[in-house]
């Protein structure tokens, strides 16, 4: 039987009502038309511009807000791994350091060794014991001001009165064959007192004929030729 007109129930209920049961849509269907879809099993009904499905699978886009969504609904699964979420929206900054906790290798720090390397030395900490420089050298000393600095070999040489403080250099000589020999010290002053001894007991001084050759150099002269390493010459000024 079709109704023609509508049936007003003045309140009263419909009992065992059945939805009308369709494997597609109907069409032009009125604002309100609802039916089940037997090919999803799902109920569907027409709002006026598109069918919706009564499990709210098919609600647009925009219409659910957040005074919808019960707190602790929504888990990390949930979370699409591509879904662009700004770090204001997280209630800890994972990016600030003040939030990180434990250890991390330097090797996971990508600009650890660029911010080392940058870092001046008066920029660390003092040493507590003492520094072993392996047998290297500290270069470009600037002049000392305190009782207590560095100083560089050029002020040393510099200070030091070669009247006052007097330095030595020693070389062995004799090989056998050579009745003279030239020994180079290096102390930059021709003015020089040399020394000849034994180099074996009694370590006693011995005669020989000296020349003040340079102001690095001074020449020994025997005159019968020395034994292998028998004598030592000591250059002092």
């Amino acid at each position: 039987m079709k109704v023609l007109t509508n049936l007003d129930l003045t309140g009263l209920e419909i009992q065992n009502v059945r939805a009308q049961n369709l494997a597609a849509a109907p069409g032009t269907p009125l604002a309100g038309r609802f039916y089940y879809d037997t090919a999803t099993n799902k109920y569907e009904y027409w709002n006026g511009s598109n069918w919706i499905s009564a499990d709210g699978s098919d609600l647009p886009d925009g219409t659910i807000t957040s005074a919808k969504i019960v707190n602790g609904a929504i888990l990390n699964e949930d979370i699409n791994t591509s879904a662009a979420i700004a770090l204001t929206k997280l209630a800890t900054d994972p990016l600030a350091r003040a939030n990180h906790t434990g250890t991390q290798l330097a090797a996971t720090v990508s600009d650890f060794n660029t911010a080392r390397d940058l870092q001046r030395l008066d920029q660390h900490a003092v040493p507590t014991a003492p520094v072993n420089l392996n047998n290297q050298k500290i270069t470009n000393l600037g002049t000392p001001t305190l009782s207590a600095d560095a100083v560089p070999k050029s002020y040393v040489d510099s200070a030091v009165d070669t009247a006052v403080v007097a330095r030595k250099f020693t070389a062995t000589v004799g090989d056998g064959a050579a009745l003279f020999y030239v020994v180079t010290h290096s102390l930059g002053n021709q003015w020089v007192d040399v020394s000849v001894v034994r180099n074996s007991a009694p370590f006693d001084f011995v005669s020989a004929d000296i020349e003040l050759t340079s102001t690095n150099s001074v020449t020994v002269r025997f005159a019968v030729a020395p034994t292998v390493a028998a004598y030592r010459v000591i250059v002092t000024g």
